[in-house]
């Protein structure tokens, strides 16, 4: 378990820094849920297995627990950066995630073509989040 900072941190935390040392305005985009399972294969699978169709899967929010780890860190070590408005931040599981767990897939609709990419649907979920930060990018 990840519990500090490592050299990859440290780096992408030192990159950030010197980008806006040098006058940019950086665009963070923090980490999507990870199921590590191929989702619309499983999603297969599982409706196969009930006979039915299945119109939504969601993953443990506490499974994700690590992804939150990593993110929050990055967000206190840059938070006088943020705060000038020099980093502005993207919270992809913000819009996928609450309390209950993380929409993998809604409404019969999967918002991952495997384990770790967005599919279509799941992309557009983030069309007003993109217009905001190119947005702040222009200002």
């Amino acid at each position: 378990e990840w519990g500090g900072r490592d050299e990859s941190f440290e780096r992408s935390v030192a990159l950030v820094r010197h980008l806006v040392e040098i006058g940019k305005t950086v665009v963070l985009i923090g980490p999507l849920p990870a199921p590590h399972f191929n989702v619309p294969e499983r999603w297969s699978r599982q409706q196969l297995r009930a006979g039915q169709a299945m119109e939504s899967m969601t993953l443990s929010i506490t499974s994700q627990r690590q992804q939150r780890v990593v993110h929050d860190g990055l967000l206190a070590a840059l938070s006088s950066q943020i705060t000038a408005r020099q980093v502005v931040v993207m919270d992809p599981m913000a819009r996928l995630c609450d309390a209950a767990g993380c929409r993998l897939i809604e409404s019969g609709v999967s918002y991952f073509r495997d384990t770790a990419h967005l599919s279509q649907a799941g992309a557009l979920l983030f069309t007003a989040d993109f217009a905001s930060a190119l947005q702040a990018l222009k200002n």
